[in-house]
């Protein structure tokens, strides 16, 4: 088995503590066509993001605030699952439906490392720099 790259490394930790930074350099290489969408999707992610770390330390205030906590979180897989699955589908890669969810929802760091490295080895440019 080989060792993570320093790229796999940096790319983890940014989607661990900023994961709307990789998820719109994904959009961006996976869908260069769709500025739009990959904008608004990456938002949604951020607000969902955002109000779940927010809402958990909320928690302290009042307990009413963990189960939005819960639900800003598994908004969150959510949309990275369908990120993912489109890609999957877009790609014809092999996958299902329940793994990307489980990864997305528990392992969402190591599923942008995933993400850019399927559009690395694909060729995919990153937006702006055609080769």
């Amino acid at each position: 088995m080989d060792l993570p790259k320093s790229n796999h490394i940096k790319d983890f930790f940014f989607g661990l503590l900023v994961p709307f930074v990789p998820l719109q350099r994904f959009l961006n290489k996976a869908y260069p066509e769709n500025a739009t969408y990959n904008l608004f999707t990456t938002a949604c992610y951020t607000i969902c993001y955002v109000a779940w770390v927010v809402l958990f330390i909320l928690v302290s205030a009042s307990t009413a605030f963990r189960a939005w906590g819960w639900i800003a979180y598994f908004a969150n897989a959510v949309i990275l699952t369908n990120v993912r699955t489109s890609f999957r589908e877009k790609y014809n890669l092999r996958g299902d439906i329940l793994g990307d969810f489980f990864a997305s929802a528990f392992f969402y760091p190591q599923v942008y490392v995933q993400l850019l490295e399927q559009a690395d080895i694909l060729g995919l440019p990153e937006s702006g720099h055609e080769e």
